[in-house]
């Protein structure tokens, strides 16, 4: 598996687990992708 287990392994850890260790590769592979630093801008916009 993609999270670094086997089949095996991922058959015996319970559920809840399991679906953390996927959550924590979700947030490492498509977090980064969709990270975005707010510019001064961003976050007060120039309305003159």
């Amino acid at each position: 598996m993609r999270v670094g287990l086997t089949y095996d392994q991922a058959l015996d850890i319970p559920f809840g687990e399991l679906l953390d260790y996927v959550a924590i590769e979700q947030i490492k592979t498509e977090g980064a992708r969709r990270k975005h630093v707010l510019t001064d801008e961003d976050i007060i916009p120039d309305v003159r």
